[in-house]
């Protein structure tokens, strides 16, 4: 079933006696079952899209389960790892994700910046030899 999503927008009324804000949103979600995914629209397509799990713990953990019944080497793997950690100890495990996401943004922007800084001259992942970036 696909959820189509249509918003309205609606000045203040002041013949009316409902009290709206400025630009009220009014959303109304309608279910069908025979859209058609190459006919859909662009906003359809982007809400589908995002509205996907990129990290499932419960699948990751099923898939794990019947590896490891084949295999018991199989069972060694960073993934497994932090889906049972999500399963056991969700705070953690967001604090975990949350710091790994911006420790990778932060060496990246560093690296762009000595890429522009640098130009020509630049090395990837080098130390700076006078110990001052600018």
């Amino acid at each position: 079933m696909a959820l189509k999503l249509s918003e309205s927008f609606s000045p203040i009324s002041t013949l009316s006696t409902i009290k709206r804000p400025a630009f009220a949103c009014t959303t109304t979600l309608s279910l069908s079952s025979d859209e058609d995914p190459e006919t859909s629209s662009f906003q359809e397509k982007l809400n589908r899209f995002l509205d996907k799990p990129l990290f499932d713990p419960d699948k990751l953990l099923e898939k794990q389960t019947d590896k490891v019944k084949e295999s018991p080497e199989s069972s060694i793997n960073p993934l497994v790892w932090f889906a049972n950690l999500v399963k056991n100890d969700y705070e953690t495990a967001e604090a975990l994700y949350a710091a790994g996401i911006i420790s990778f943004l932060v060496v990246l922007t560093q690296e762009l910046l000595r890429m522009v800084q640098y130009g020509d001259a630049y090395q990837p992942f080098s130390s700076v030899t006078n110990g001052s970036l600018f």
